[in-house]
């Protein structure tokens, strides 16, 4: 995570919350459950010093499976709900320097209502990398239902 140097980024969602706040869902007298909202990528490259934070997906030993990482950062064995290790962790710093110095993400991964797609994620990494050698596909089940034999 990074911190925050250009602070007009939380006056401007400090704006839109006031203007439009976001969706939320009353449980009972006590909580309530909001809907995300987007931060902007700060103006003129300003961002903040790095921040080590969120461990609480660290996991020990060479080899896991299951759901990690952000939507538009998860790497494809995740996305493929393969056995990850730290290879997924190497493509997640990838996708977070390509936002840092290109100032927007390397991959959108939503669908035309805005919701995250594994589906049109995939179709943005073919698009971007070229189809994945054969034998990453044969090991899950999952790229069944994204790719065929011939790709």
């Amino acid at each position: 995570m990074l911190g925050i140097d250009d602070e007009s980024i939380l006056t401007d969602f400090e704006r839109a919350e006031q203007q439009t706040p976001t969706a939320k869902k009353i449980l009972d007298s006590t909580r309530s459950i909001y809907t995300s909202r987007k931060l902007r990528l700060p103006k003129d490259m300003l961002w903040g010093q790095p921040v080590l934070c969120d461990l609480g997906q660290s996991r020990i030993g060479p080899t896991h499976r299951g759901i990690i990482q952000p939507d538009i950062y998860k790497a494809p064995k995740v996305v493929f709900d393969m056995e990850w290790g730290s290879s997924a962790d190497i493509w997640n710093l990838g996708a977070m320097i390509w936002d840092i110095f290109k100032n927007k993400h390397l991959f959108n991964a939503l669908d035309e209502d805005g919701d995250y797609s594994p589906f049109h994620h995939v179709a943005e990494m073919v698009s971007f990398l070229g189809l994945p050698p054969l034998s990453f596909i044969e090991r899950s089940r999952e790229t069944r239902n994204v790719f065929t034999e011939d790709g």
